[in-house]
């Protein structure tokens, strides 16, 4: 036996077994379930009541519980004139979470205005990406909140 084929059958033995070690770690990942990285908890709009022509504002609740990275979409359905039609998508840019774990509240704002009165909710789409090009969703709906014309306030008597 010569050298090379020496360094060749080394080689293949170095090999092998990476290759079963990557092919487990493909299937351990895909088998996780989700909230072992993150949990979505909700997401909420602030009030039960928007003026048209405004952005809706949302509150996102959320645990991290190991570094990963999210991608968002988020795509907001109002019920007007009897139907059910989807308004506007937003899909935020991939964010990461590093070794900070725990439970956080994030307010934000609806990128797109609400036009027309109707009631709205929210419906989110929670992207987890992972290693091996694996994918984990979540999705979440808000509970609905109505875009009026004119919001009167009333002085509780």
């Amino acid at each position: 036996m010569n050298i090379s084929t020496k360094w060749l059958i080394g080689l293949s033995l170095i090999a092998i077994p990476s290759a079963f070690i990557v092919l487990l770690l493909q299937i351990v990942v895909g088998l996780a379930p989700m909230d072992w990285w993150i949990e979505y908890q909700s997401v909420e709009p602030l009030s039960d009541k928007i003026l048209t022509g405004t952005k809706p504002r949302f509150v996102s609740k959320l645990t991290v519980r190991r570094p990963c990275s999210v991608r968002y979409s988020d795509v907001l359905f109002c019920k007007q004139e009897g139907q059910e039609k989807f308004v506007y998508t937003y899909e935020y840019l991939s964010r990461s979470y590093g070794k900070t774990v725990g439970t956080e509240e994030n307010e934000w704002i609806y990128q797109q205005e609400v036009y027309d009165p109707g009631e709205c909710y929210l419906k989110s789409v929670i992207i987890l990406d992972l290693a091996f090009d694996i994918e984990k969703t979540q999705v979440l709906k808000s509970n609905i909140f109505s875009a009026v014309n004119k919001i009167e306030v009333t002085d509780g008597n």
